[in-house]
Formats: structure tokens, sequence, C-alpha cells
């Protein structure tokens, strides 16, 4: 196993594991947020793709603040809810905010755990390409 695997295999870990938490917690919509999740190896660098809103889905969202009407009558309308209501929501928002789902830092944070055992993989198979 080579770096660029070693970070491909823990990206893939990483997103598998925060599309099973967005779905038991309900989060999918319209399913944007959950099938466009990537990771991406650029060298040695490990990158991820989210939806913009994904941050606030994983984050949640302050007080204080309104969401994008526009975000907010289009979730209504796929929600089912009449988008008349849309400005309540939103209110309710800005009063409440958004209580934070970490889907994605969680995934982050119990896959990176594992990231030694993969690191040392790597590392044996390059001690092992050395000694030939």
């Amino acid at each position: 196993m080579n770096l660029n695997e070693a970070l491909k295999r823990i990206g893939q870990n990483i997103i598998a594991d925060a599309r099973s938490i967005l779905k038991k917690q309900g989060h999918i919509a319209t399913s944007s947020l959950y099938n466009t999740m990537a990771a991406k190896v650029e060298g040695e660098q490990l990158t991820f793709k989210l939806e913009p809103y994904g941050r606030y889905v994983d984050q949640g969202r302050k007080k204080g603040k309104y969401a994008p009407p526009q975000a907010i009558k289009d979730w209504c309308k796929i929600k089912g809810i009449d988008q008349s209501l849309a400005f309540v929501i939103n209110r309710k928002i800005f009063e409440k905010g958004i209580k934070p789902s970490l889907f994605f830092t969680t995934a982050y944070e119990e896959n990176i755990k594992n990231i030694d055992k993969y690191l040392d993989m790597y590392m044996d198979d390059m001690i092992d390409e050395l000694l030939e």
C-alpha cells in the first residue's frame, strides 16, 4: 500500500461513515449532500467536498443569524411544508439557531483514530520494498 492508497482508504471510510450518520439522523431531504460528498487525494493531501450548506448541517447555526430565505423555501417545498411558513421557520432559526448534527465531524474524528493503522501499513510496504 502506498501513501496515496492509504489516504484514499481513510477518505472513503470517512465519507461512508458520514453518509451513514447523515442517514441515521434523517438529514436527507434531497439527497444532494449525501450523494455529492467526496474525498479527494492530491499528492499527499486529503481533501473533502461537501455541499456549501453541509457546514450548517454539521456545525449547526448560531442564534442571531437567519438562513438564506430561498434555501428555507426550497427546503419547505421538498419537505411538503407550505412555503408561507418559511419566514416563521427562519425566524425560529434566528431565535434558537440550529443544533449541530456533527455527522461529518464525528466520522472524521472516529476515522482519524485509525490513521496509525493505515500509515503503519504504508510504512511496512515501503520498508519491504527497500529490503527487496
